[in-house]
């Protein structure tokens, strides 16, 4: 008995597998066995003393990257049966991955929603924790993935931006605003620059602890007068169902949100930053790529289901929104993985 048969489908061959007795592909029952084999003799290395912590994190690191690689071969999205193999995954390897507090978050969403400010900043951190004995060494391979490290590339990126931004209109304060913007970190890079750029942000978020906590950075760093917090639902102000009094705004981007958002309502958030920004503003909206390695781990192991997009995708919805035909370029991450795609309001 096979998965399915070797048949053509979307103009290449599906590869079929053998089952196992509880009807999963036979690799992939292999490699949950083999995961949960080697993380159990991990434990008892650590137990025993006779190892060192590299060690163990060699040994941690390979038995995760061999079981998400087998996760990235046969739980494609398109597949059939993807969601039972899926869950039979989970069922079998997460209590040991659900050690790392960075997996454990981001599968349990404390705030309601996947990549919370507090998830954002643990992988921001970069700093491994856990519980019991293998916590740390999962987490310490998670925030090693393409798609953590992409996260971390983004907040650099989006600090290039707005310093370049800001560089590009000496003599007047740089408007700028971030939608969804969670521990808003890339702007607080920016004010701690030896000789920061007058930039004037105004950050929106639902949710009012990240604003908070945001707002605390803020305090910090002597800067609350350059930094307004907005608890708005970015949504509602899309869809016209509320209404800000901001305006003219040199800079508006959004990285995180619309991962989420359907073609059309990323077509009517792209309208809303239109009409605030200034003639000759900026539009930055961030999605990950189609490529991203890390997505059947994600959808199935972490229920962090995002709406992947390509460049021309994000082209053509920009086409789609008041920007019309404006040139859009596409940048990416050092990963690949996430793309950043920005167009000007015409003069």
């Amino acid at each position: 008995m096979t998965l399915i048969d070797d048949a053509p489908r979307n103009g290449r061959t599906v590869p079929s597998f053998p089952l196992s007795d509880r009807g999963i592909p036979h690799p992939v029952a292999v490699a949950t066995a083999d995961f949960k084999a080697a993380m159990l003799t991990a434990d008892k290395l650590i137990v025993s003393g006779r190892t060192t912590e590299d060690e163990v994190q060699v040994r941690v690191s390979a038995a995760c990257d061999a079981l998400s690689e087998q996760v990235r071969t046969h739980l494609r999205a398109d597949e059939p049966g993807v969601e039972v193999i899926g869950a039979f995954v989970h069922g079998e390897a997460y209590p040991y991955l659900s050690l790392s507090a960075l997996v454990d978050r981001s599968y349990t969403k404390p705030r309601g929603y996947a990549g919370d400010f507090l998830t954002l900043q643990m992988v921001y951190d970069d700093q491994p924790q856990g519980v019991r004995r293998l916590g740390p060494y999962v987490d310490r391979w998670f925030l090693g993935i393409p798609a953590s490290c992409a996260v971390k590339n983004r907040r650099g990126l989006l600090r290039d931006i707005i310093v370049d931004t800001a560089r590009a209109r000496p003599g007047a304060p740089t408007a700028i605003m971030s939608l969804a913007c969670g521990p808003a970190r890339e702007i607080f890079d920016v004010f701690g620059e030896p000789d920061p750029p007058d930039v004037v942000a105004t950050c929106l978020d639902i949710d009012d602890q990240a604003l908070a906590y945001a707002g605390a950075i803020a305090r910090s760093l002597d800067v609350t007068e350059r930094v307004s917090f907005v608890q708005a639902n970015v949504v509602k102000l899309a869809l016209g169902h509320n209404t800000l009094g901001l305006a003219d705004q040199d800079l508006v981007y959004s990285i995180g949100l619309i991962d989420y958002l359907s073609d059309g309502l990323v077509v009517r958030l792209l309208d809303w930053i239109h009409g605030v920004l200034r003639p000759g503003g900026t539009a930055v909206v961030g999605n990950f790529d189609v490529g991203n390695p890390d997505r059947a781990f994600m959808d199935h192991l972490l229920d962090w289901r995002l709406i992947h997009r390509s460049p021309a995708d994000l082209e053509g919805l920009f086409a789609q929104s008041a920007f019309g035909d404006t040139p859009v370029e596409v940048r990416r991450e050092a990963t690949g993985i996430n793309l950043f795609a920005a167009a000007l309001r015409a003069a």
